[in-house]
């Protein structure tokens, strides 16, 4: 594929339709030779005319953009109760979204089962089965999604072929894996409140802590892909032990995981929380049910959530200090708490973060509603445009 080509794909996945005049102009090329790659993407299919433009004087002249039905892509976010799947054509337009309920464990038993679920959706798109591109799955932890390799999680011993070619394997499909909180952000960047900056962070605040780092409008991975391990920073001397076998964590006192901890520790001392049937042989397990209950007003949880809100503040005017960004988006199911989670996230900034430096940082919660799948789809989207 010509530099030209690549540009012109570029600017149809971030612009939508556009006259050749006016893409010549955008990618710096010729209207002959801008002509030219606009005759052969159309001819394979890729893109098509749209139609004349309507002006007040002059010829008309033909819009083009992406064909929808060239290519439509799969995106799955593994979450940790359920499987978020998503299917979307060359435009990015959503046609097909599903959750799958599958608790989350690092076993090849798991990995077998969400094949499967990914098969079975596969399955259930019918008709764009056939014109299924590729297909890119969010993966926790360290993932170079350059090399298709995960190092945290599905890293098994009797198979040392790269995560997304096993994926491949067993699916049929070019697959794609990456770090489920870039994948976040890049929905962010895509759709959300993030295409208003060039340079911004974003958190995901689930069930562990991650960090995503957008600059220049760019995913920046690091050399082999590992950027963003904030959960594994070492900030507490709190000698509890993270799942990666470090002790003091940021995600040992910032994270849902933690959240689940603190409140059966309230409640064994006999604090009153309406998720108080834990006693009755209910355990609290998953990061919502305190969301949940602090959207009900519940004293324990909203407390929780405020105490994770600023000690992430204050770990926030930390990366405030050092990144100078545009903007701090945040994630993850502990966003869906609101102001609960926002408001002294805010105000840890404002006490610990340089003046200077935080003026005009904005920070917002995502609006988006499923960022996971979003995102995953338009990776694989993006990436099946690199290789045209």
């Amino acid at each position: 594929m010509s530099a030209v080509t690549h540009s012109i794909l570029s600017w149809f996945f971030y612009h939508g339709l556009g006259t050749i005049t006016q893409i010549s102009e955008e990618v710096g090329a010729s209207i002959p030779t801008t002509t030219k790659a606009m005759v052969e993407l159309e001819n394979r299919g890729i893109v098509k005319d749209f139609g004349k433009v309507t002006t007040k004087s002059g010829r008309s002249p033909y819009q083009y953009g992406f064909n929808p039905d060239a290519a439509y892509f799969v995106g799955v976010d593994i979450r940790k109760e359920r499987v978020e799947l998503g299917l979307c054509d060359l435009t990015g337009a959503f046609k097909m979204q599903k959750a799958s309920p599958a608790l989350y464990e690092n076993t090849q038993e798991y990995f077998i089962v969400l094949c499967d679920i990914i098969a079975a959706f596969i399955e259930e798109t019918d008709t764009y089965k056939s014109r299924i591109a590729c297909i890119d799955v969010n993966i926790s932890g360290r993932v170079n999604a350059a090399k298709g390799a995960s190092y945290s999680i599905f890293k098994f011993e009797n198979n040392d072929a790269p995560l997304a070619e096993i994926f491949h394997q067993r699916l049929g499909i070019p697959t794609f894996i990456e770090n489920d909180t870039r994948a976040m952000a890049y929905s962010e960047l895509m759709l959300g409140a993030g295409k208003k900056y060039k340079d911004f962070l974003y958190i995901n605040a689930s069930w562990g802590l991650g960090l995503s780092i957008i600059a220049n409008g760019q995913i920046y991975r690091g050399r082999d892909g590992y950027s963003g391990e904030l959960g594994h920073v070492h900030a507490y001397d709190n000698n509890i032990i993270c799942h990666c076998g470090k002790k003091g964590c940021m995600e040992t006192e910032i994270s849902g995981k933690a959240l689940c901890r603190k409140l059966s520790e309230r409640l064994e001392k006999g604090e009153n929380s309406i998720l108080s049937i834990v006693q009755s042989g209910h355990v609290v397990r998953s990061e919502t049910e305190i969301v949940n209950a602090a959207l009900k007003e519940d004293p324990v949880a909203i407390e929780l959530i405020e105490e994770t809100g600023m000690k992430l503040g204050l770990q926030l005017a930390n990366l405030i200090n050092i990144f100078n960004p545009q903007a701090i988006i945040i994630g993850g199911t502990l966003a869906k708490a609101g102001d609960y989670f926002l408001s002294p996230i805010e105000l840890a900034v404002k006490r610990y973060s340089l003046r200077r430096v935080y003026q005009g940082v904005q920070i917002k919660l995502t609006t988006i509603e499923n960022p996971g799948v979003t995102g995953a789809c338009l990776l694989a989207l993006n990436r099946y445009l690199e290789k045209v």
